[in-house]
């Protein structure tokens, strides 16, 4: 087994290609996480205001951007040698992070499916692998 930093990541390289997705345990600390929350929860409600009650991609379903900056952008979470790692092998070396944001559903919309958000892509007709 590849272990960097406390992690597995042969393990972690293996569960995504089967699952699509993975989740890194306690990589990001507690403290880190409350300025986040403290710090996104004016950033999200002030964006779904702005956006009104019907979104474009629907009643109750926004999408907000995170600014590149702390708390949002730390060198703990970003720089972590396991994370990094892990974009490389799955991204390559090369990877680009071009846009950062979330998805918010309130209470009452439905689930969406996995699927690809590659609109906005800076290499025009390259399908990333996620």
């Amino acid at each position: 087994m590849n272990r960097i930093a406390g992690y597995e990541l042969d393990q972690l390289i293996a569960e995504f290609r089967v699952n699509g997705f993975v989740v890194f345990d306690d990589l990001i600390r507690q403290s880190t996480l409350d300025l986040i929350q403290e710090a996104w929860t004016p950033l999200r409600d002030g964006d779904i205001e702005r956006q009104g009650p019907n979104p474009v991609r629907g009643w109750g379903r926004y999408n907000v951007r995170v600014p590149f900056r702390r708390p949002f952008v730390d060198s703990n979470i970003f720089e972590h040698p396991a994370l990094v790692a892990f974009l490389q092998e799955i991204l390559g070396r090369a990877y680009v992070w071009p846009h950062f944001d979330s998805n918010v559903p309130l209470p009452g919309t439905g689930y969406q499916r996995w699927h690809r958000d590659g609109m906005s892509s800076p290499f025009p007709g390259i399908r990333t692998p996620t």
